[in-house]
């Protein structure tokens, strides 16, 4: 399996680390696994409501559409 986490990584003072150590620094410089975890499920809330918002406003345009164009019947039919 090959782990992005894991591939090598040069240091600033040119020490190459790779495996869990790099891993582990990969994590550090990101502010350590709860701020990633923390970042991540931020993002997915994010996209998952404005997902169900644009849903939702979908739903009201057609539905608008729908009353429009049965009020235009209506009043073509008398």
């Amino acid at each position: 399996m090959v782990d992005s986490w894991c591939e090598s990584l040069r240091l600033p003072n040119g020490r190459k680390i790779s495996g869990g150590a790099a891993r582990n620094r990969r994590i550090a410089d990101a502010g350590g696994m709860d701020c990633i975890v923390e970042e991540v499920a931020r993002d997915a809330a994010t996209r998952a409501l404005a997902r169900a918002n644009a849903a939702v406003e979908t739903r009201v345009i057609i539905t608008k559409l729908q009353k429009s164009s049965k009020n235009r019947n209506k009043i073509a039919a008398t």
